[in-house]
């Protein structure tokens, strides 16, 4: 079994729709997401920028994060 799949659970919910976006706040804060009620969510600067203008409002309490790529070496950056 690969390492991350133990140190992080799989999702939740896949809602793959038109409109599905505008819930996505929704399903991130769901409790089974975060029991804590705290998140950490990383974007990339392009689209991912969009996506946190568009869902930050309804995730006051979420600590947001820009990375530069897809890489290892990125995600190593990031943590």
């Amino acid at each position: 079994m690969p390492v991350l799949t133990r140190l992080i659970p799989s999702p939740v919910v896949v809602d793959i729709r038109p409109g599905a976006l505008d819930d996505l706040a929704g399903v991130l804060a769901d409790e089974r997401i975060s029991q804590s009620g705290r998140l950490a969510i990383a974007v990339s600067g392009g689209s991912g920028a969009r996506l946190r203008e568009r869902i930050a409002p309804s995730l006051p309490g979420a600590t947001w994060y820009e990375v530069g790529g897809g890489t290892l070496d990125d995600a190593i950056r990031l943590a």
